[in-house]
Parts: C-alpha cells; structure tokens; sequence
C-alpha cells in the first residue's frame, strides 16, 4: 500500500493482487480510493490520480492494460458512508475510485 499528495487529497493506492501467469507474465490489480464530500469535489482529480497511478506503474515496468470505475455495492458501506458524510455536514466521506488491471514481463 502506497499514499501520495495530489490536488489537496491524500489518495491511497492498494495493490490488491498479484498473479504469475504460465505465459510470463505478471498482472496486478491496483485500487485507488478517492474522497468525496464537498472537500472531494473541490479538491480530488480523478483524471490526475490515474494518470499518476499509471505513470507509477509504468516506472515500475508495469503496463496498465484495462481500468474500470469502482463502486461500493455492499449496503453496508454505503451506510457508513451516508452516516460519515452527514456527521461531517457533507464535507468529506471516503468514496469510491478505480480499479487498474497492470500486466509486466517477468
């Protein structure tokens, strides 16, 4: 798990999975958490958070190969979510993000 400063949002980069393929190469799946609220919509860009993902992938010598737009389908958590947001007067609330599909040669 990495974290890095970006438009005044402190976003979390977990790298959920990692797999050998018999062709060799690897794949990893990595999860970027962005915020929301008011402070997330003022200060959190999603094309500037993927983009330095990446960029950080590739300087690794990973290949981001396919990218998909997270949501949280569990009740549960979106629960928390509605509960943290209205106790912090809808300023800020963990939200949803991305998921990156990054494939390398071993």
């Amino acid at each position: 798990m990495s974290l890095f400063f970006a438009g005044g949002v402190v976003k979390c980069i977990i790298t959920n999975y990692v797999e050998e393929l018999p062709n060799g190469k690897k794949n990893k799946v990595v999860r970027i958490s962005l915020s929301g609220g008011i402070i997330g919509m003022l200060t959190t860009n999603p094309r500037k958070a993927l983009d330095e993902a990446i960029e950080s992938g590739n300087q690794d010598g990973w290949n981001a190969i396919y990218f998909s737009e997270h949501k949280t389908s569990n009740i549960l958590i979106m629960m928390v979510q509605i509960l943290v947001l209205v106790l912090t007067l809808f300023l800020w609330t963990f939200g949803a993000g991305y998921i990156i599909l990054m494939e390398k040669e071993v």
